[in-house]
């Protein structure tokens, strides 16, 4: 059923427009007001597919009509030899046109007007979908992009920034105009080191754990890790870089006590004094994992990671990124969680303890290691050093 709206002022027009529809009635729905003033007067629960006017061009833009019709099909009336004004009222905004004669209208173009004006509705219902789809995905990216903890940005190929977070402001000093008109090698302590990060990206397709130094406003230079993928344009050609940034430095200095810490005990000869260990034999195979293998894990009295050695990153198959400040415990097999925690217990009484942890590695499955847990002090908090020794590996 199509619904009209007649806004007809000639009453010629309205008595064959009302006659047409009587005898097609199964067919349309309509009401009839005759000026662009009456348009105030139509409840606004009403909604008409098509609007049939034969208005001047000039009241296309004038009083209530271009706000009441937006975006609905308008089919303008024109007598016979007035077709010079089609352009006009085309112009103004009509959809498409009727030309009437003596004898009323064409009836028989009136349907396949009205046909076409269905199929343009359609066009226009399924766009104004996309566009809300599109804008509801535009809103949770936004949302996603601004409330990020960490600093994201977009960028040409040529480093200008077109889009930055709060979080990215806050990392580096800067303010949204200051940033605006710097370029990204401008972020860097290395003017060379962003060419570098160029070369790997383009030739990689992205990255997920690219580490940098980079430089704040005030001068500062500090380490970062880089998670960045390439954009492309809808012809596959690539036009920037999206990506994030994570300040890394309390983990660089996590990982400088971890290195004093291993070559103070090196230097010292320190001999540990684990009760169990001595026991069962096994404090010449705890020296070995200290001071030759170092598969060391550093954390704090919550158990988040803050400081871990390559050789412990190789075995959990885990990126550097992934594992800073993520709990030592989600790496066990859920078998091993609740036996950690009393390790750890003991481990903060008695200084140092000696027990067995099975990791779950990706791509590596489950494996089973000796661990040693020694509680350090590094300044004013206590803090826990795991050193793991691969069973399989001793057999």
């Amino acid at each position: 059923m199509t619904k009209l709206l007649l806004l007809l002022s000639n009453p010629e027009n309205q008595k064959y427009f009302e006659k047409y529809l009587a005898e097609n009635k199964d067919n349309f729905e309509w009401t009839v007001i005759n000026s662009a003033a009456e348009l105030r007067n139509i409840p606004a629960s009403l909604r008409f597919d098509v609007i049939i006017s034969d208005l001047p061009a000039e009241d296309y833009t004038a009083s209530d009509f271009p706000g009441f019709a937006g975006e609905k099909p308008v089919i303008a009336l024109i007598n016979t030899g007035e077709e010079d004004k089609i352009a006009e009222l085309i112009q103004a905004g009509a959809f498409d046109f009727l030309v009437t004669d003596a004898k009323g209208l064409f009836w028989e173009k009136f349907p396949v007007i009205i046909e076409k004006v269905k199929n343009h509705k359609k066009i226009i219902d399924y766009y104004k979908k996309e566009i809300r789809t599109l804008r509801e995905n535009e809103r949770k990216y936004r949302t996603i992009f601004e409330k990020s903890r960490e600093a994201v940005y977009i960028t040409t190929l040529e480093g200008k920034f077109l889009e930055f977070n709060e979080s990215m402001l806050e990392l580096f000093g800067y303010d949204r105009y200051e940033i605006k008109n710097l370029n990204a090698v401008d972020l860097y302590a290395n003017a060379a080191d962003r060419e570098v990060f160029r070369k790997k990206i383009e030739n990689e397709g992205s990255l997920s754990d690219h580490e940098v130094n980079l430089r704040k406003k005030d001068g500062t230079e500090f380490a970062c890790l880089l998670m960045t993928t390439l954009l492309y344009s809808d012809e596959g050609k690539i036009i920037g870089y999206l990506g994030s940034i994570k300040d890394i430095t309390q983990w660089k200095q996590a990982e400088k006590k971890m290195a004093e810490l291993y070559e103070q005990l090196k230097d010292a000869n320190i001999s540990l004094s684990f009760g169990y260990a001595a026991e069962k034999g096994h404090k010449d195979a705890l020296k070995t994992v200290l001071y030759e293998e170092q598969t060391g894990i550093l954390i704090d009295n919550t158990g988040k990671i803050i400081g871990i050695t390559e050789k412990a990153r190789e075995t959990t198959g885990k990126s550097r990124l992934e594992l800073l400040h993520s709990n030592f415990a989600d790496l066990l097999i859920s078998g091993s969680r609740s036996q950690f925690e009393n390790d750890l217990r003991s481990a903060m009484i008695e200084g140092a303890y000696q027990t067995t942890l099975t990791l779950d590695a990706p791509d590596k499955g489950e494996s089973v290691f000796d661990a040693s847990i020694m509680r350090i002090n590094m300044e004013t908090q206590k803090n826990i050093l795991i050193l793991l020794r691969n069973k399989e590996t001793e057999q």
